[in-house]
């Protein structure tokens, strides 16, 4: 601080929380918040690397090293069964399902029925030669008002 002018190298932290307004003060505890929830996210594959390993040592010293077999077969059997009677549960409800539904009750993927141009002509009171016209033309404008449409065509025209 020698040269006149030269501020001092680091800045003083002023932290007094009575100047930040509560609004801020929540902007910046949630983004704290969301940050360390992202640290413990990020860092959550080494917890479990870690405990993998502690689990695999555990798993050694307790079935390998005490001669544990038949515990472990007996584990496994019952395991093994389990698994197989939720897979043919499972199995039997599809097949049930799939009975039902399509062999005795027919698809149920229906396709909506397309309506026809006299119906669609009748059901809005719409003259018929002006829907053909429409279509044909491939360029038609709609005013809908109430229950009534009308519907002019427009011709187009090839440059």
């Amino acid at each position: 601080m020698g040269k006149p002018g030269q501020r001092y190298p680091h800045a003083p932290i002023i932290d007094k929380r009575e100047l930040k307004t509560p609004t801020r003060r929540m902007v910046e505890g949630s983004i704290t918040a969301m940050l360390w929830a992202m640290w413990m996210y990020w860092i959550l594959p080494v917890v479990t690397v870690v405990l993998w390993t502690v689990g695999i040592k555990m798993f050694y010293r307790s079935l390998l090293e005490k001669e544990q077999f038949l515990q472990l077969h007996l584990v496994l059997k019952n395991g093994g069964l389990m698994l197989l009677a939720i897979f043919f549960t499972n199995l039997i409800w599809i097949n049930y399902n799939y009975y039902f539904i399509f062999r005795r009750l027919g698809t149920r993927r229906k396709g909506s029925r397309q309506c026809e141009d006299r119906e669609f002509a009748a059901f809005y009171s719409i003259d018929e030669k002006i829907l053909t016209q429409a279509k044909q033309h491939n360029r038609f404008e709609i005013t809908l008002a109430d229950k009534k449409i009308t519907i002019t065509s427009a011709v187009t025209t090839k440059k």
